[in-house]
């Protein structure tokens, strides 16, 4: 996704001086897409001329949603679930674990450990501005009020880039009226999707700007300079990735592959992936993960960040629903919403679909140019909320140095003579 136009042709000079800006997002769960989110929105961020650090903090029950009987009900729910089918699971191993340990101490950079409500607002005093976003650090299913920023005291410094709700339908009350109290504070607000945006719309009764996922902020180009991109297959082949396990997809995704004339390579994450014909084993970090991406003649996949990285790379790809249409927490809608962007409708896999369809070539110039004017239009949103701080920033230093105000000061020297703690001196 290169060549979309410098910010400049828009409006925006780069003239930053540079600011501390605070990231709250997830960046510890081992999912590629986390990985590189948080990546992009650093790095993006640093091309602005800031210098950047990403909070660490790791989310615990104790700071999630307030309990009541129908959510405590429902987690229970879960964690019974995954005891039962704790073996469909796959458990990382210390192979994949290194790799995502080394990619992210190379990309970003980490502020000390804040477990505590205490120590995030410490925070305060460190940095000029705080972005919360991207991935499902909104989602209600996992409510934490951190993520919202609650821990920042000056609104004016809060930004929200491209945070997930992820669903469709807030259900939980007391989470939905915690949401909005929490929203209400954000001057710069905005949010991946066009179904979260229309959520909080209908909380706070006022638009919600839609914006990019962070990996689309950067070009393929960039991309591959991050991963240090080589070739990873002399065949041309066919890759699959899916963060759900239908066999009824499997069909399709080898059916495909034969129909095209190409090989299968999978990303495996549950123990039946790694058993079928093609998998890369226990061996793809998020280097690897792009890098395959990077080099496939075609991608299958249910992934939000498949389909958003198909797309950066102009691939040829076959998308697929994770959940029922029906099912209560289906987070489909992130797939809908980034594929409607692109005009790619025509890509969802649905039950009895002509396989043809799929083998037709993505006219990608088309799409090119519509991701590039909504890229265009979330870097202004952006950089636009980080020029508002920072000039905001800008007034408040001139606002508490006296020698910016000479007119104030008289040369008396009384302030020196009274200072109780000898904090002021005066120079000729």
């Amino acid at each position: 996704m290169n060549g979309c136009g410098a910010l400049e042709k828009i409006g925006f000079r780069r003239d930053s001086y540079g600011m501390k800006i605070a990231i709250m997002t997830w960046f510890h769960f081992r999912n590629y897409g986390t990985a590189l989110q948080v990546t992009a929105l650093t790095k993006k961020l640093e091309s602005y001329g800031h210098e950047v650090k990403v909070i660490q903090y790791y989310p615990t029950p104790r700071a999630s949603t307030i309990l009541t009987d129908s959510f405590i009900t429902e987690i229970w729910g879960k964690i019974v679930s995954k005891i039962k089918n704790r073996n469909k699971y796959h458990v990382i191993g210390n192979k994949v674990e290194n790799k995502f340990e080394t990619f992210l101490k190379k990309q970003i950079s980490l502020t000390e450990v804040c477990d505590s409500l205490p120590e995030l607002e410490l925070l305060n005093k460190e940095f000029d501005a705080f972005i919360c976003g991207s991935d499902q650090i909104w989602t209600p299913l996992g409510f934490d009020r951190h993520y919202f920023l609650d821990f920042v005291k000056d609104p004016r410094r809060m930004i929200a880039y491209a945070p997930s709700i992820g669903v469709s339908d807030i259900k939980n009350k007391y989470v939905k009226e915690k949401m909005k109290e929490l929203t209400k504070r954000f001057t710069y607000l905005s949010t991946r999707e066009n179904t979260g945006a229309e959520i909080l719309e209908e909380l706070l009764g006022e638009r919600v700007t839609t914006v990019l996922d962070p990996t689309l902020l950067l070009g393929s180009d960039k991309w591959l300079e991050i991963v240090e991109e080589n070739e990873v297959s002399e065949k041309p082949y066919l890759l699959a990735y899916f963060l759900g396990s239908n066999e009824k997809y499997w069909k399709v995704v080898y059916k495909l592959a034969e129909r095209l004339g190409l090989e299968v390579k999978i990303i495996p994450l549950f123990p039946a992936d790694f058993r079928r014909e093609g998998s890369l084993g226990n061996e793809i970090g998020p280097k690897e993960f792009v890098s395959y991406i990077a080099n496939a003649s075609y991608i299958c996949t249910d992934s939000f960040h498949g389909v958003a990285f198909s797309i950066n790379f102009k691939k040829n790809f076959c998308c697929f629903e994770r959940f029922k249409v029906n099912e209560g927490n289906s987070q489909n809608s992130r797939i809908y919403n980034i594929l409607d962007l692109a005009d790619l409708r025509e890509r969802l896999y649905s039950k009895g679909a002509d396989l043809n369809k799929f083998e037709i070539k993505i006219n990608y110039e088309k799409v090119s140019e519509k991701i590039c004017r909504e890229k265009n239009e979330s870097e202004e949103f952006l950089l636009g909320a980080l020029v508002q701080i920072e000039n905001s920033k800008r007034s408040e230093e001139k606002k508490n140095h006296i020698y910016k105000q000479s007119s104030l000061c008289c040369g008396c020297g009384a302030c020196a003579q009274v200072c109780p703690i000898s904090a002021i001196s005066i120079q000729m």
